[in-house]
């Protein structure tokens, strides 16, 4: 019994109901540290050109004729000139003069960056510039012809295709590309910077050179996409195994191919800005979950439905980014699904291969008691990345 007089101390009561509310908000402080953590990071890339994945793609066509006349066609859209060229043709401002300027560029500079050989005597088809045309205030089309000697062309077997365009400019510019004669599609290939040159037979049509060049360009689709790199990632700390790892990263890879091909038969049409912006917020929803259980044993349970949903999502969406320019070079074709079955074999080997360097750096690093820890920072760094993409494309 306590003195006469004297009040009585009762220790604080928590209840369930308090207990719950303290609890949610330190998730939400927890979280609103996070975001600001993500937030601060992607604010240093701001000054950065870095892009989840060559955001600059064009198309160009080659007919051959018995002749050795070669008609050229090349479409890109206006910001991809303004750097290779340095000239403004979306402006609004002296569009005389940036025409007549664009006039003397494509003159002078596309017969030095753009040159033909027939194989294997080496008779050369200089290129000549015609015309530039605008379909819209966004695009442009060059077109241009090349003269093979009519002599050479029964002596010669190949066409030597030497792509010089955006060479000397930073840009990472993908030209897909095909070779037409007699009404039949010889060959489809993609032009880049890591791919300057194409030698096409002109007598006939080689899938296996189908293959292998869309099977090479799927492979370097994945290797130089961020956006893939840091998704795979996200997929590696969440995955209780290895065998599940492959599981999911097939799975995005047979969505990825869905998607194009729905695209391309027209049941999907969907503007390319918000898909770009799709793809960032995924990655975004793929780090959320890895930094919440950081510090959560992984479990056999962690293949979910949403887990699944996330993924699908995601390869969904990036093949919606690139169906419309596969769909507009093998429109009416019969390359387009050895085309689209190879560009995603050489995908899935890029994705097994990196995959296999994450188990042999990372796995080990597991039953550290650091794992947390780096768990955590790669989550944050991917969220910071997607952050930054998003904004990058919502005020682009």
């Amino acid at each position: 019994m306590p003195p006469k007089g004297s009040i009585s101390k009762r220790p604080p009561v928590h209840t369930s109901k308090n207990t719950k509310l303290w609890s949610w908000v330190t998730s939400v402080s927890r979280s609103f540290r996070f975001l600001l953590a993500c937030s601060l990071v992607a604010c240093i890339f701001l000054p950065l050109s870095l892009e989840a994945h060559d955001r600059s793609k064009g198309k160009s066509f080659f007919t051959f004729f018995s002749d050795g006349t070669i008609n050229i066609q090349i479409g890109m859209n206006n910001l991809d000139f303004l750097d290779w060229a340095g000239i403004d043709l979306g402006s609004p401002n002296n569009v005389d003069k940036n025409q007549q300027a664009a006039e003397r560029f494509l003159t002078y500079t596309l017969p030095k960056q753009l040159r033909i050989e027939m194989l294997p005597a080496g008779a050369s088809c200089p290129v000549k510039y015609k015309q530039m045309e605008q379909p819209d205030h966004r695009n442009i089309e060059i077109f241009a012809v090349a003269f093979c000697p009519p002599s050479k062309v029964a002596h010669n077997h190949s066409l030597r295709v030497d792509w010089g365009l955006f060479v000397a400019t930073p840009l990472k510019h993908t030209s897909f590309s095909q070779l037409k004669a007699d009404d039949q599609i010889l060959k489809a290939w993609a032009f880049s910077n890591r791919h300057r040159k194409e030698i096409i037979s002109i007598k006939t049509s080689s899938p296996a050179e189908t293959f292998m060049s869309f099977a090479q360009e799927g492979f370097w689709h994945l290797i130089t996409g961020w956006d893939h790199l840091w998704f795979l990632l996200l997929l590696f700390l969440s995955c209780p195994t290895f065998k599940t790892l492959v599981l999911w990263v097939t799975t995005f890879t047979l969505s990825h191919a869905m998607s194009l091909l729905a695209s391309y038969l027209g049941f999907v049409q969907i503007p390319g800005h918000w898909i770009e912006c799709g793809i960032a917020l995924s990655i975004c929803l793929a780090a959320w979950p890895a930094w919440k259980q950081r510090n959560a044993p992984l479990q056999a349970h962690s293949s979910t439905t949403k887990a699944f949903l996330i993924i699908l999502g995601f390869g969904l969406l990036h093949g919606l980014g690139f169906a419309s320019f596969l769909a507009e070079l093998l429109a009416q074709t019969k390359s387009l699904y050895l085309a689209l079955f190879s560009f995603h074999v050489g995908l899935e080997v890029a994705q097994v291969l990196f995959l296999v360097v994450c188990l042999v750096l990372l796995w080990p690093l597991r039953t550290k008691r650091f794992w947390p820890q780096v768990r955590g920072a790669l989550a944050l760094f991917a969220f910071s990345f997607g952050l930054f993409w998003l904004w990058e494309r919502l005020i682009g």
